[in-house]
This record gives C-alpha cells, sequence and structure tokens, in this order.
C-alpha cells in the first residue's frame, strides 16, 4: 500500500510552502510562511504569508474566564486545544452549578453538530485513502 505524502500547506493561502519563518520583535514571536515559485529566466521569487504570533496576548485577555488562548495559524493543533479549555470551561459551568438553560441547549446542540461533521470526515478519508490506496494512520 503506498504512503500518503504529506504536503505543507499554507494555512493563510492554501499554496504549499517551503518552511516557516520565525521573525522576533522584542519579547514576541511572529511566523511566516515562505513561499519559493519560478519566475522568467529561472529566478526565485519569494512570497511570504504572514500567520501571525504564538499568542494573540491581548485579545486572550478578554477570554481568561473560559480558559481560551488565542494562537497564531502558525500552530495547526491549536485547534485541540481550543476544545480544551471549552471542555474545561464546561466542567467548571458544571461544577458551580450556575448556567442558563438554553445556553447549556445550545452548546449540546453544537456539540452534537461537531460530532456529526467528524464522521462524515473520516467516512471520507477512509474512502479517500483507500481510493488512493494508503493508510490513514501510517
Amino acid at each position: 500500500m503506498a504512503k500518503a505524502v504529506a504536503v505543507r500547506v499554507c494555512p493563510r493561502c492554501g499554496l504549499p510552502y517551503s518552511y516557516i519563518e520565525r521573525r522576533k520583535n522584542g519579547d514576541r514571536v511572529y511566523y511566516y510562511a515562505v513561499h519559493y515559485s519560478r519566475v522568467d529566466g529561472g529566478k526565485r521569487k519569494v512570497h511570504k504569508c504572514y500567520l501571525g504570533p504564538d499568542t494573540y496576548e491581548y485579545v486572550s485577555r478578554l477570554h481568561v474566564r473560559e480558559g481560551l488562548i488565542l494562537k497564531g495559524l502558525s500552530d495547526p493543533e491549536r485547534v485541540l486545544e481550543y476544545l480544551d479549555a471549552i471542555i474545561n470551561y464546561i466542567k467548571n459551568i458544571k461544577r458551580s452549578h450556575v448556567i442558563d438553560p438554553e445556553l447549556a441547549k445550545q452548546i449540546k446542540a453544537k456539540a452534537r453538530f461537531i460530532l456529526k461533521l467528524i464522521r462524515e470526515l473520516e467516512t471520507e478519508l477512509v474512502a479517500y485513502a483507500f481510493e488512493k490506496g494508503c493508510s490513514l494512520y501510517g
């Protein structure tokens, strides 16, 4: 069975990139996806997409209660940290026994919808891998 080849895709523009550039400015770190392309005459052209900082410090301060620390596009697994923060927020609400019943209902509906989307995605990925003759799990 053929192995799937990972392509580094820029989260900003969707094109493949060569590497991630890390720039430090004072105590902050900023990331850029660096794209190379060939132009007439064989010269390389460089294009950079801004991916943001490690963390968005100022806006994250507004979400302390929820435990959310917002991150830049350079962290592909940031969604897992966001979900963990939301789970912990719901656990804290549960412990305090203070929640608006309508909010609880909406959270439950959104959670069910997320699960539905994940099941659909998994089914599509398995079918795609089978069609291409490769494995999803290495």
